[in-house]
This record gives C-alpha cells, structure tokens and sequence, in this order.
C-alpha cells in the first residue's frame, strides 16, 4: 500500500499501520521531500493524474505529522530514481532483519 500526502497526518495512516498488524504483514514508512522551491517547480507542471497544485502542498505542510514509526527520509532532488528505489530495497530488507 503506497499512502501520498494527502495521508499527511497520523490519524490518516494509523488505520492502515492497524490493517498491516492484522493481516501480519510488515508495514514501512518511506517519507519522500525535496528542497521546498524544487516541489514548487514540480508541481506548477502540468499534471494529468493531479489536481494539486503549490497551494495545496503549502496547506498540506501546515498541518504534517511526521510518523511515529521508523521511517526512511529520502531526498528526491538529491538522489536519482534508481537511488531512490535502491535505498527502499535496502530500507525494507533492514526492518525485516531487524
């Protein structure tokens, strides 16, 4: 299950952190950020499959709740996508050896 921004509170996800320890399956947080002018950028392109715009993302920060679970920070603007999929690999293979 892949949660966006819009689960930015942790009210929104702890129904799925309750589904995944009844189902018994893992669950990881991986929190993906960029520097604030380069989500601007981002988000003032035209996006087919999205709504939200820099307005949206503003009023989504002002009400964030950073998870209480262990989570994976990845910075988008730093790391290309390969690296980006490689450090969650490796996120997930930790939690589960742990």
């Amino acid at each position: 299950v892949i949660l966006d921004a819009t689960f930015s509170q942790e009210k929104y996800r702890i129904p799925f952190l309750e589904m995944a320890s009844w189902q018994q399956v893992p669950f990881y947080v991986v929190e993906l950020s960029a520097d604030p002018l380069t989500i601007e950028s981002r988000v003032r392109k035209k996006r087919p499959l999205s709504e939200a715009d820099f307005e949206v993302y503003e009023k989504l920060q002002g009400s964030y709740q950073p998870p209480a679970q262990p989570t994976l920070k990845i910075l988008t603007d730093q790391l290309s996508i390969e690296q980006q999929a490689q450090s969650v690999i490796t996120h997930c293979k930790d939690m589960i050896q742990s």
